[in-house]
């Protein structure tokens, strides 16, 4: 009898251990979970799916097209896709059939370096949490079906400056190098350590009066004495750097401003407020971009030596780069680390 009755309730703790067991299983939760919207079952429905990406607190914005052939930025050559924590990114899925309901999407990371969030029935958001890389896929019908798309994303806590890609004469691509350091002053000292660019000497043979501007000294040569250069700059590189806040920088200030305006009118009229025709102050935490596909003339400065390096405020102006946006009125140099554009050329016979 106490044989039986052991028996029965071995049975029984090993019924309420494998239930014990059940319970816990369905309990537990795929880590990535925390990273990932909850996924429903949703009907198959054809779609694309388009992005925007925004920078510098949304001043600058980008789109992004994103299919089963990869994911291209309209706007940029750069086609990688980077999450930061100084940009943000949306995506949503584009129905390819327009007359019937579109039954929403589903998407999910399968890395917790990014974390997505459900803004409505086809639309998410994708925010940095820590670097890595990550695929992205977006479905409805089976999440390995003929309507599924992924796509891969990078995150990174900083995407350092590496210069400025500029086109000289509209031929020859230069990259400008950019110069770290503390303080304004010092970085002024570092450009003319490194010219971007040679420029040949002008005689100041034509400069028979005294003067006493930089535009009187101009006035006495023709275009075709100048040996002009045309810089065209293409973009900061890369072009998702998130150092692309503009601080304490100007553009056409100096020569190159007073060349183009003298020479080249009609051909350098792309800024405005400009004081005394040489010099605009672009506000603080402007974003870089606002330089791409900029133009601008420069030129050697009359009886300055050969091989003597100059700096003559270009490509057009003088930039300073930083991460985060300043207060107003803070020197950028209290603010952090300065990245400053080379401006410097050097002169040769």
């Amino acid at each position: 009898m106490k044989h039986i009755l052991h028996t029965k309730a071995l049975m029984g703790l090993m019924i309420f251990l494998a239930g014990a067991v059940a319970v816990v299983t369905s309990c537990k939760k795929d880590p990535l979970d925390e990273f990932n919207p909850k996924t429903d079952t949703i009907a198959e429905a054809p779609f694309s799916v388009k992005g925007t990406e925004k920078r510098s607190d949304g001043g600058y914005v980008l789109d992004w097209k994103i299919n089963k052939s990869g994911i291209d930025c309209v706007q940029e050559e750069l086609d990688e896709l980077a999450i930061t924590p100084f940009n943000t990114f949306t995506f949503e899925a584009v129905p390819e059939s327009a007359s019937a309901t579109f039954p929403g999407v589903n998407a999910r990371t399968d890395n917790g370096c990014v974390k997505l969030e459900r803004n409505g029935q086809s639309s998410f958001s994708i925010s940095y949490v820590s670097d890595g890389d990550a695929t992205v896929t977006v479905w409805n019908g089976s999440k390995d079906g003929n309507a599924s798309i992924t796509f891969k994303v990078k995150a990174r806590k900083t995407i350092p400056v590496e210069g400025l890609l500029v086109r000289i004469d509209d031929k020859e691509e230069v990259l400008i190098n950019v110069i770290g350091g503390q303080y304004s002053a010092e970085l002024h000292n570092k450009q003319k350590e490194f010219p971007f660019y040679n420029v040949k000497y002008l005689s100041q043979d034509k400069v028979t009066e005294s003067f006493e501007t930089i535009e009187e000294m101009y006035s006495f040569y023709d275009r075709e004495d100048l040996n002009l250069h045309k810089l065209e700059i293409l973009h900061i590189q890369p072009e998702n750097t998130t150092v692309r806040r503009l601080n304490f920088s100007s553009i056409a200030y100096g020569h190159p401003g007073v060349v183009s305006n003298i020479f080249c009118k009609g051909e350098f009229q792309w800024f405005d407020n400009v004081s005394g025709g040489r010099d605009y102050t672009i506000p603080n935490g402007t974003d870089v971009s606002i330089l791409h596909g900029k133009s601008i003339f420069f030129c050697a400065e009359a009886g300055v030596n050969p091989n003597i390096v100059m700096g003559y405020y270009c490509p057009p102006g003088h930039y300073f780069l930083m991460q985060t946006k300043v207060a107003e009125g803070t020197r950028a140099d209290s603010a952090g680390k300065l990245w400053a554009i080379s401006n410097s050329v050097k002169i040769i016979p």
